[in-house]
């Protein structure tokens, strides 16, 4: 099955590498589990605290290109 775009798990990923972070150590430090992240990211569960957190996460590291 091909992988589909995700550009919010992209951005994040890219703002963990600029922070010096693993996904683990994010998820952590926000008193989630890893899979828990990783399953909210995917889209197979939904939690809007959590994707406001990984965007607010994301802006701060990331800078968005137009």
């Amino acid at each position: 099955m091909p992988k589909t775009d995700n550009p919010r798990k992209a951005r994040f990923r890219a703002a963990l590498a600029l922070a010096g972070l693993t996904a683990k150590q994010w998820a952590e430090q926000q008193d989630i589990t890893p899979s828990h992240l990783s399953q909210v990211l995917s889209g197979k569960h939904e939690s809007r605290t959590l994707i406001e957190k990984v965007d607010a996460f994301t802006k701060k590291h990331v800078r968005q290109v137009a």
